[in-house]
């Protein structure tokens, strides 16, 4: 969906909303991953991801850039705004995974004290 976005016409500058549609994509691919690893190193044990929550891995982002994408022949600048948007909902989405996982975050077993 993210890639249909490299060949929309918008009034901005290309390598501008080049760099947007990268950010995106970042910000869209790492958070699956971030959780992954963290259940493999055993540092948030969540075999089912159903601890770290995650706002945005719902339909919310596919909403906002299937509106975008269909606006865009109406209103370039109001595609613009939402994909500003999807982009704004997928960062915060990133950074709400990197703080739960330290959140939820277990010492390593190696490192935890006998009594």
């Amino acid at each position: 969906m993210i890639a249909v976005f490299f060949f929309v016409p918008f009034d901005q500058p290309r390598r501008q909303i080049d760099v947007l549609l990268f950010v995106l994509l970042f910000a869209t691919l790492l958070p699956p991953f971030v959780v992954a690893y963290a259940n493999h190193r055993g540092a948030v044990p969540d075999p089912t991801e159903t601890v770290i929550h995650r706002w945005a891995f719902r339909a919310e982002p596919l909403v906002i850039l299937g509106a975008a994408a269909m606006i865009n022949p109406v209103s370039r600048t109001a595609s613009y705004v939402l994909l500003l948007l999807a982009i704004a909902l997928m960062v915060a989405t990133l950074l709400q995974t990197i703080v739960q996982v330290f959140v939820h975050a277990e010492e390593p077993r190696s490192r935890r004290v006998r009594k």
